[in-house]
C-alpha cells in the first residue's frame, strides 16, 4: 500500500465551496488492492489567498484559475464567478491553445471596449489554466517590471496551490489511514 493521493481540487456541487479530494487504497493482508477510501477538505484558506492578492500598480488586474475539465472557475478576482461556467470568449480562446502552448500572452478587447493583455499558464496534471489579465495601458506602462510581476504572481499562485495541496494531503492521510485500519478490522470479522 501507499499513502494518500490527491485526486484534484474542484468546486463541490453540493456546497459550492472549493475542496481538495484525497483517496487511499485499501489492501488485504496479502497486499492486494481491494478498494479505495477517500475524503475531501475545504480550501477556504487558499481561496482567500487568491482573492486577497494585491497587485501593486495593476489596479485593473484580474486573476483566474480555471478547471478545463469542468469548464468552470476555481478562483476568480470576482468571487461570484467561482464554480460558474467559463463563458468569456477570451478565456475560451486561451483554453483552446493553453494545453498545447503551456504558457503565453493573449490580447483581446473586453466588453467595455478596452484592450486587455492576458498572461496564462497551463497546469498539465490538473488540466487547469491560471490567467492574469490587465488593461493594455497598465501592462505597457513598464513592461520589464510588469513581466517580472506576472511571472512572480503566477509562481506564487502555483506555489500556493502546491503547498496547500501537500498540507491538505498530509492532514487527510492520517484520517484515511485510520479508516483503512477500521475497514480491515471489519473485513476480518467472521
Amino acid at each position: 500500500g501507499g499513502g494518500a493521493y490527491l485526486k484534484g481540487i474542484s468546486v463541490s456541487t453540493s456546497t459550492g465551496q472549493v475542496v481538495a479530494v484525497v483517496y487511499a487504497g485499501v489492501y488485504d493482508d496479502d497486499g492486494n488492492l481491494i478498494g479505495y477510501v477517500g475524503g475531501g477538505a475545504f480550501m477556504d484558506e487558499l481561496e482567500q489567498i487568491v482573492f486577497n492578492m494585491q497587485l501593486n500598480e495593476m489596479e485593473h488586474a484580474e486573476i483566474y484559475v480555471e478547471n478545463l475539465n469542468r469548464n468552470n472557475f476555481v478562483f476568480a478576482t470576482n468571487e461570484e464567478l467561482v464554480g460558474q461556467e467559463i463563458t468569456f470568449s477570451a478565456h475560451q480562446a486561451v483554453a483552446e491553445i493553453s494545453p498545447t502552448t503551456k504558457s503565453g500572452v493573449y490580447e483581446f478587447t473586453d466588453d467595455s471596449g478596452n484592450t486587455r493583455i492576458m498572461g496564462y499558464r497551463y497546469i498539465d496534471d490538473l488540466n487547469w489554466q491560471v490567467l492574469v489579465s490587465d488593461l493594455e495601458s497598465e501592462v505597457y506602462a513598464d513592461v520589464n517590471t510588469l513581466t517580472v510581476k506576472l511571472i512572480v504572481l503566477i509562481l506564487i499562485i502555483l506555489a500556493a496551490l502546491i503547498l496547500i495541496t501537500v498540507f491538505v494531503s498530509r492532514m487527510i492521510a492520517k484520517d484515511i489511514t485510520n479508516s483503512v485500519a477500521v475497514i480491515k478490522e471489519i473485513g476480518t470479522l467472521d
